[in-house]
């Protein structure tokens, strides 16, 4: 699983998570608002949005 670029499919369903995870937890990140973060997660570049992934994921 050392991919460097993940499919539309793939940051999309990773983001869907992470924002489930993130409205979760408010008070974990007070003053942050889900869309902020997203933005950035969308700039990022497909390598750093990868090891992201691949962190999250088994194993």
């Amino acid at each position: 699983m050392n991919k460097t670029k993940l499919s539309e499919k793939e940051k999309d369903e990773f983001l869907k998570t992470l924002k489930q995870r993130f409205e979760a937890h408010p008070e974990r990140h007070k003053g942050i608002k889900w869309t902020s973060v997203e933005n950035r997660l969308k700039e990022a570049h497909d390598e750093k949005l990868s090891s992201l992934y691949q962190m999250d994921g088994p194993g």
